[in-house]
This record gives structure tokens, sequence and C-alpha cells, in this order.
């Protein structure tokens, strides 16, 4: 009678320990700091993404609102009314202050509940106050025809925006065109006088030339 052979999986013989331990990576090699650093490098690409959606996201908000403010039977604004648009701009969030400060004067209302709402606009609002008031913020470039036709035709979708042409605006540049206007009637008047003493001078003279 033939033997049947057993046909099984042979038992796989347990790692030692010391087969075991060499699978660990140690905190201090070589393979542990790669490791580190490309779970680091992976933290770090994912925080620039999440903080470059969220600057997109707050200058897609801040176009639209600059998008509403247009006036139909406009073709381009001057650095003047831009500023003004600016100084609009600034005061958006008059009101939600205004309803924040009434609901933290109610006297059963204790604590700071809209605290962290309110600081992120305070926040905002102070830099974007300092920039208008040196380096410039920066808005849609609406000063001439060609880049106010192109805004008002965006349609708000993130895609589109490398086609918006933005500047930067001062609040200085405000006073600056209103000095630059002043400058310039001015002038104006002061030309007309001359060539109004120009005229004179020469009919005084044809006057004379006519009676010899």
């Amino acid at each position: 009678m033939k033997l049947i052979k057993d046909i099984r999986k042979p038992k796989e013989k347990k790692k030692s320990r010391r087969q075991y331990q060499e699978k660990l990576v140690h905190p201090n090699s070589r393979k542990a700091s790669k490791l580190g650093a490309k779970v680091l490098r992976k933290h770090r690409i994912e925080r620039v993404h999440e903080e470059t959606n969220l600057k997109r996201g707050a200058l897609i908000e801040k176009l639209l609102w600059f998008q509403e403010q247009l006036d139909s039977d406009k073709t381009f604004y001057s650095r003047k009314e831009l500023c003004e648009i600016i100084e609009k701009y600034l005061r958006r969030f008059d009101e939600e202050l205004e309803q924040i400060d009434i609901i933290k004067s109610l006297k059963h209302r204790k604590g700071r509940q809209h605290a962290s709402r309110e600081d992120v606009i305070l926040a905002t609002l102070a830099r974007e106050k300092e920039a208008y008031t040196t380096s410039g913020l920066e808005v849609p470039d609406v000063l001439s025809v060609h880049g106010c036709e192109i805004f008002r035709a965006w349609n708000g979708e993130a895609r589109y925006l490398q086609t918006l042409k933005l500047t930067k605006i001062t609040a200085m540049e405000k006073e600056g065109e209103n000095k630059t206007t002043n400058l310039v009637d001015r002038e104006d008047a002061e030309l007309k006088d001359i060539t109004d003493d120009a005229s004179d001078l020469i009919n005084n003279q044809t006057e004379k030339t006519c009676i010899k």
C-alpha cells in the first residue's frame, strides 16, 4: 500500500525576536529621518494648498463685492472714484459690528460669545486699512475702459482670475488727484488771464494804428 504524501503547506517558522526588531525603524536612523521628512513635506504641501485656497476665496469674495458696486452707466473710473469705493469697502462690516455690540450690551449675555468673529473682522480691517494708507490696497483695475469691461464680464469663477488685472491704490492718490485738479484749474485760469491780456494789447495796438 502506497503512502499518501502530505501535501499540506509546511508551517511557517516563527520569526525570531532579532528578526522582528530588524523590521522596526530606529527613531535615530536615516530611514526614520527620511520618513519624517516625507511626512513633514506632505503636511507642508497640504497647509500651502489650504492657505492658497483660503487666500483665493478671500480674493474672489473681495472682487465680487467690487463688481457689485460698478455703475452700469460708467465705462471706467478715476482714481478718486476708486478711492471712494475702497473707503466704502472698508466700512462693509459696520452693520455687523453694530449687531455684535448690541448683543454684547445685553445684560443676560455673559462672556465673549461673538469675540471670535469680532476679532477676525477687526484684524482684517486693520490689515486692509494699513495697506490702503501705505503700500496700497489691491483692487480690480477699472481705471481704463478695457479693464472695466473685462472685470464687468467676469463670472466669478476662480479659473478666470488670471484674466483680471489688479492694481494697488493708496489713500494719498485721492488727495493727489484733488491737488492735481486744482493745479490744472489754476493754470487754466492763469493761461486765460494771459490770453485776455494779450488780446487786449493786440486790440489797443490795432485801434492806434487805425487812428494814425
